[in-house]
């Protein structure tokens, strides 16, 4: 292959490159150099990607990292490719941009000429951007900017005859010739740099060794006054120091200190910020090593005086600011001084402006300045802050090409990050991103690492957060080992011993909350009492230790009249309190801790002060500076206590301000499965607040917390289904937003949680700039209680409230809200026939034998009459509806496990479904709603489901005839049966089906969003709750699930209300006719054949449907009147 050809493949095959990397980046290629030996071959020498091309010595280090060819085989022709735009402004060279093109300088000795490609890249509707490429345009000698021409004349330089003396003359310029391998050896001098260069790019432990045993003979041999010495010297620190990196030997760094000390008396060669830069690092890392403050306080000095030497424009700039931000921090990590901590991050944020977007040292900076901002989080409590320390951290991680302590490092800076967040969001999948990211760290740091400890240190925390947030044991282990063995591999008096003590005795205290093993609290009071005996005063963790070990004393105290304990105890939160400034984030947990002391001081010994401070701590904790889930156990806190007391007002008060909470511990930034994890900690908060709202003689109050405190998540779904007419006629720019906003966060799938946090962020925005126009102050407020009153004109509705304090039903009639108490509904008493009655469903009601039924029937017979008594006949002596009025009931927790609708005395004759036509709602919102969104609905089709067949389920024999008689009596029918019945084609068919019949199972899980209705796909692609909310279904009447548990959700959820039948009424169906529990097969097809029948009958209405749906039940009750699991099993759901 002749030059010519071989030029032309290289132009190919680098315009092949640069399309490629355009098409998944639409990023172009940093600047390349080819270059060509001139033998007879015409052979190709290689290609380097430039760093940059920059000014000054930038120009030489880029052709320099090419490796030059064989000096017997000089390279007589270079190519050189860069792109215009990109580059060509940062080149002073502005005249020579036209758009954007590829540039193509091919020069050989006495001549070159410049090719322009040019191209357009254009955004499609795909992922992909659009390349356009125009014709090339071929310049002979075209003016050039003035560093490409220096690129020449250095590359000339290196060809003629008198090789040395030129070579002689560069170096004397400031600049460096690095030859590549040859067959003649090189000189001693070149090898160094050779070999120097090659370290200081890589940091490869085999090339950092190889230069180090070069400097040192190259020192050994040359004369104490070599002015060379002191360049070789600070270049000998900088390569020590790298071998510290690779191997955790700290006799490295005490050399690298020395090396830069002595070569303070020789020339630096106009390159003193080089040798303060080494010096500084040195003592840096000898003080985190160490813990000698002189070495920090020199390290400081030594890094501002390089700052100052430096020039602005210099390359080097960067570093020298970056150096001294880590030194800065450093300082912070010390003292705690938030002016350090200021200074660092301005440090660190020069520099970053200050490196070019194509330095590698930037992504160097990048993972630095987000260590800083984390701490700055972790000082305010900034989520932004965290937010964009996070963010640096994923791109300093994913430009980390070495798999070494260098990525080990990225790594678990950024998993330290997403923890934090975990901490602060509650978000689960930050916190499991943190447990794999760390893992990584660990796994690719060395094994003899200095900073390994380090990384077990924060992979055992968020191991530990993991455990508390799961509940999985296996986390908890895991934690417990790696915190050991880092325990066991730092010194004593190591500076950082105190964080791994502190950290194994957390541990150990978790471990006895997880098998009450007093010994494990023994353990975790030793380890943190040697923490803290080790922390100085000025120790940023000392005070996290101090509070640690007075919640272990706390819960080690013998008796709770052990004052000296207590006191001790209560002394060491006290002297963490004082030691955090008021917007530490950690001071909520301190807070808390000591308030449960007092508390105990009080239980024990009478105190009524330490009560009244208790309760003052609780409320101080609840303030806006802790996370969300501190602040709600703060105030639910806050409120048991003062309850206890019989301070009934300022118990109200706390547990309000918990309740108040509840939408932001669920807040729209947060996975569906997060938010129900939360919610499900506080399961009968709003209950509580309502009944001491009661207490207080507030029942307007206690209605309005219970429609806050129930159904968060539906509610914020509603939120997002509001009416927009008036928003509209208003800001139609803030409406056509908002809609924007809610639906992209409605259908997000969560895989991507700072695209949802974004999101959410500006929706909340959006809000606030809506309420703060004319009118519109209200917007997605809670209803007040007289709103919610309006409610009741077409009927009763009973929100039937348990709770410890007090059991009440808050009945809503056209004449006002009247109050009847319960006494009788307790907790446990509810809780006690919940059990009863779900348990003889699931075994007695279900066996083969008859006399097993028998006794079943009679528990669930008996379960009827207990509510009947204590619970509708109250109700009714207020509510009294005509037999064929509308009721609605809206029970609160495990009451909504029981068929109120169904309860009565059969002995006597007695029944709601003889009294009233009964539906329920899971809130006077979400009826209002219905109601709202009903009006003028076709209902022209009907869409019927059967799964006789089911894959991997039970056939379901009676699926079949109860599909084919709804089709024979529903309006329009489109039957899909077995197979047809995918959950495409179903979601599909839903989208003009008025009403909607499924005879199929359904499924339950732990997470009530994940219950589904087990279609023919079911396996692959089951149609859940969470997928039906977010349905749209504007033409939704009737929605009938013939299937088993529809209306069930899980008892820590249960005033969520989250189940497959809410799903529909929330995704447009205003009437939905769910199951209670696993409905008998043939009484199934018999309900659903008396309901059409009744609702069908002149003309198909709707608006029949309750009292259809009672008209059914009743007369399988007529039939089977000892077994009620067969006729109470179905409710009606909305309008």
């Amino acid at each position: 292959m002749n030059l010519s050809e071989t030029v032309t493949t290289v132009h190919e095959s680098v315009l092949m490159a640069v399309r490629t990397s355009l098409h998944e980046s639409a990023s172009v290629p940093r600047p390349q150099v080819h270059m060509f030996t001139g033998n007879s071959d015409f052979s190709y020498a290689g290609c380097v990607v430039a760093r940059e091309f920059d000014r000054g010595d930038d120009a030489a280090w880029a052709v320099r990292g090419l490796g030059y060819p064989p000096s017997a085989l000089p390279a007589s022709r270079v190519l050189v490719v860069w792109e215009q735009a990109e580059l060509l402004i940062s080149l002073d060279a502005p005249h020579l941009v036209e758009g954007r093109a590829l540039m193509f300088l091919d020069a050989a000795l006495d001549d070159y000429r410049l090719t322009r490609y040019p191209f357009e890249i254009t955004t499609g509707s795909g992922s992909s951007p659009d390349i356009r490429w125009g014709e090339p345009r071929t310049e002979e000698r075209p003016a050039l900017p003035g560093l490409i021409i220096e690129v020449l004349d250095i590359w000339r330089d290196f060809l003629p005859d008198d090789f040395a003396a030129t070579v002689e003359e560069l170096e004397e310029g400031g600049y460096t010739y690095v030859p590549a391998a040859r067959s003649d050896p090189p000189s001693g001098s070149e090898n160094v740099h050779r070999l120097v260069g090659a370290a200081l790019a890589s940091g490869e432990p085999e090339a950092v060794e190889r230069a180090c045993r070069a400097l040192r003979e190259a020192l050994a041999a040359m004369p104490e006054h070599d002015p060379r010495r002191g360049s070789y010297l600070i270049d000998f620190s900088l390569v020590l120091q790298l071998r510290y990196e690779n191997n955790g030997d700290l006799d490295d760094v005490r050399d690298a200190v020395r090396a830069a000390r002595e070569a303070a008396p020789f020339p630096d060669g106009g390159m003193p910020a080089k040798r303060l830069n080494a010096l500084g690092t040195a003592l840096r890392t000898w003080y985190e090593q160490t813990g000698e403050p002189a070495a920090l306080s020199e390290a400081i000095t030594v890094g501002r005086r390089a700052v100052d030497v430096i020039p602005d424009g210099d390359p080097n700039h960067g570093t020298c600011l970056a150096n001294l931000a880590w030194a800065l921090h450093a300082s912070f990590l010390a003292d705690g001084d938030p002016a350090s901590l200021a200074a660092a991050l301005s440090a660190s944020r020069r520099a970053f402006e200050a490196l070019d977007v194509l330095d590698p040292r930037r992504e160097v900076v990048a993972m630095s300045m987000g260590v800083m901002l984390h701490s700055e989080y972790g000082r305010t409590g900034d989520l932004a802050v965290l937010d964009e320390a996070i963010e640096l951290g994923r791109s300093a991680t994913a430009h980390t090409t070495s798999s070494g302590w260098m990525l080990a490092a990225r790594l678990t800076n950024l998993g330290r990050a997403l923890e934090a967040r975990y901490r602060r969001t509650g978000e689960l999948e930050s916190l499991r991103e943190a447990a794999r990211t760390e893992r990584r760290a660990l796994a690719v740091a060395p094994r003899d690492h200095a900073d390994r400890t380090l990384y077990q240190l924060n992979l055992s925390g968020t191991l530990r957060a993991l455990f508390d947030r799961t509940g999985d044991a296996a986390a908890l282990d895991e934690a417990f080992a790696v915190a050991r063995d880092a325990v066991e591999d730092v010194p004593a008096g190591h500076p950082v011993r105190i964080n791994h003590l502190a950290n194994l005795g957390l541990i150990h205290q978790m471990r006895h909350a997880l098998t009450s093993d007093a010994a494990e609290l023994d353990a975790a009071q030793a380890l943190l009492r040697e923490a803290l005996a080790g922390a100085p005063a000025t120790h940023p963790q000392r005070p996290a230790v101090s509070s640690a070990l007075g919640e272990v004393l706390h819960a080690t105290s013998s008796h709770p009249a052990d004052s000296a304990q207590l006191e001790e105890a209560a002394g060491l939160v006290r002297d963490a309190l004082d030691s955090v400034a008021d917007d530490d984030p950690r001071r909520g947990t301190f807070l808390r801790t000591l308030a449960e002391i007092q508390r105990t001081r009080h239980e024990g010994l009478g105190d009524d002060a330490a009560l009244s401070e208790a309760i003052e701590l609780f409320r101080t904790a609840a303030a806006p500076t802790s996370s969300v889930r501190g602040r709600v156990d703060a105030a639910r806190r806050w409120g048991d206590i003062a309850a206890a007391a019989g301070r009934t007002e300022l118990a109200l008060d706390g547990y309000a301000t918990a309740v108040g909470l509840l939408p932001l511990l669920a807040a729209r930034s947060l996975h569906r499965h997060d938010s129900e994890h939360w919610l499900g900690r506080y399961g009968g908060l709003a209950s509580d607040a309502a009944a001491l709202a009661l207490e207080t003689n507030s029942p307007e109050r206690a209605l309005e917390l219970l429609e806050l405190g129930r159904t968060v998540l539906m509610a914020q779904a509603l939120d997002i289904r509001t009416d927009m007419s008036a928003l509209r006629d208003r800001a139609p720019h803030l409406a056509d937003r908002f809609e924007w906003l809610s639906t992209q966060l409605e259908n997000d799938d969560g895989e991507k949680p700072d695209g949802r946090r974004e999101l959410a962020g500006e929706l909340e925005t959006v809000i606030a700039a809506v309420r703060a126009l004319p009118g519109m102050d209200r917007f997605l407020l809670p209803p007040r209680a007289a709103e919610l009153l309006v409610q009741a004109g077409q009927g009763p509705i009973a929100v039937v409230n348990v709770s410890a304090y007090r059991s009440d039903a808050l009945i809503l009639t056209g004449s006002g809200l009247r109050v009847r108490s319960l006494p009788q509904l307790t907790p446990a008493a509810v809780g006690g026939q919940v059990n009863r009655f779900l348990t003889a469903l699931a075994t007695d009601c279900r066996s083969p034998y008859r006399d097993a039924r028998e006794r079943g029937e009679r528990v669930l017979s008996e379960t009827l009459s207990w509510a009947w008594e204590n619970i509708c006949v109250p109700v009714l002596d207020i509510a009294d509806p005509a037999p064929d009025q509308r009721m609605w009931w809206i029970p609160t927790g495990l009451l909504g496990f029981l068929p109120l609708h169904a309860a009565g005395d059969e002995a006597a004759g007695e029944s709601m479904l003889a009294r009233a036509v009964c539906s329920y709602s899971p809130s006077i919102r979400a009826l209002a709603h219905a109601r709202t969104a009903s009006g003028g609905r076709p209902s022209t089709r009907t869409l019927v489901v059967g799964m006789p067949d089911t894959p991997n389920a039970p056939a379901i024999p009676g699926a079949l005839r109860e599909a084919t008689l709804v089709a024979e009596r529903a309006p329009g029918p489109r039957v899909l049966i077995g197979p047809e019945a995918t959950g495409e084609a179903v979601t599909a068919a839903l989208q003009n089906s008025a009403w909607a019949h499924f005879a199929c199972h359904a499924v339950t899980a732990a997470s009530p969003s994940d219950g589904h209705l087990q279609l023919h796909d079911h396996e692959r692609r089951p149609l859940t709750a969470a997928a039906i909310s977010r349905l749209r279904l504007d033409s939704a009447a009737l929605a009938y699930l013939s299937a088993c548990d529809t209306a069930v959700s899980t008892t820590g959820l249960a005033d969520e209300v989250i189940h497959i039948a809410s799903a529909f009424h929330l995704a447009g169906y205003p009437q939905v006719i769910g199951t209670l529990w696993a409905v008998d097969d043939a009484a199934a097809a018999a309900i659903a054949e008396f309901f059409y029948t009744e609702l069908t009958r002149g003309h198909p209405d709707p608006r029949r449907a309750p009292a259809a749906l009672r008209d059914a039940l009743s007369a399988m009750r007529r039939r089977h009147p000892l077994r009620p699991s067969l006729w109470a099993s179905h409710i009606h759901i909305g309008i």
